[in-house]
């Protein structure tokens, strides 16, 4: 409750959420619609501010809470600062959501000894780094309420090789081992911590994939389609709830039940 006895929405801060121009919303964006109609308030982030607004007017005009914000997740002290300045508008924050992925080359796939260092720590600042400067940042304001989530999207290539994909596998092994660390560190603090670990989905990244790499992933899947991003956001929604309530350092698979590695 607020100081006027008025009861307070939640608040949920979601990276990677922006929703670029002529292509398919994606994961960020899903997540935001299913944590709004959670009765979350909805912080919606991208490295530019445009996406952000376009996503968080897509879900205002549906009649949802949500706000847009510019945050580069490879800028520790930048992160720092938006994430205080959303807790400090709103008087809390209680789930942090990291989506913010990279990948070059993503269906060039060089082999791993052509990619320059440069371009592995592009890969790593984003999708690694930045998830962990905004869980170091948003740890301490959930510890401060005694209660939350942190959420991370891992891959089902932290699992399963597959070639020509060792940086990005890599970024989301680190972020399937990152969450169980922090569920056991955090849990006893009311903290909860988990990840979701999606096959393919439909998303810009995918808009613009071969059709030789499409059918290969749908071949794979179980149920023989890829996934939309809102039957994985939809997964997060249960694990920031409170029918989740004892579940912490897991890492949920939602992959249509793949049958086999690539």
């Amino acid at each position: 409750m607020s100081n006027d006895g008025v009861e307070q929405k939640k608040v949920a801060l979601i990276t990677g959420a922006g929703w670029w121009p002529d292509q398919s919303p994606g994961l960020g964006w899903a997540l935001g619609a299913e944590l709004a109609e959670a009765g979350y308030r909805v912080v919606l982030s991208d490295r530019e501010l445009e996406p952000a607004e376009r996503a968080a007017s897509d879900l205002m005009a549906k009649g949802f809470t949500a706000e847009a914000a510019a945050i580069d997740v490879t800028d520790d002290g930048a992160v720092a600062s938006a994430v205080d300045a959303v807790s400090a508008r709103h008087g809390r924050l209680d789930a942090a959501v990291n989506a913010a992925a990279l990948t070059l080359h993503r269906w060039g796939l060089k082999p791993f000894h052509e990619i320059s260092a440069e371009q592995c720590q592009q890969e790593m600042a984003v999708t690694l780094d930045g998830a962990l400067n905004i869980s170091r940042a948003a740890i301490p304001h959930l510890l401060a309420r005694g209660s939350g989530n942190l959420i991370f999207v891992a891959s089902v290539l932290a699992d399963e090789p597959a070639p020509r994909q060792a940086i990005y596998g890599l970024c989301k092994a680190a972020l399937k081992s990152l969450t169980a660390s922090l569920a056991a560190e955090l849990g006893p603090q009311g903290i909860r911590v988990n990840a979701v670990s999606p096959g393919v989905m439909k998303t810009r990244v995918t808009d613009k994939m071969p059709p030789k790499y499409m059918d290969l992933f749908i071949a794979r899947s179980a149920l023989r389609r890829i996934s939309e991003p809102r039957e994985i956001a939809a997964v997060v929604r249960f694990l920031v709830s409170e029918q989740a309530s004892y579940v912490n350092g897991q890492t949920i698979k939602v992959d249509g039940g793949g049958v086999g590695a690539m």
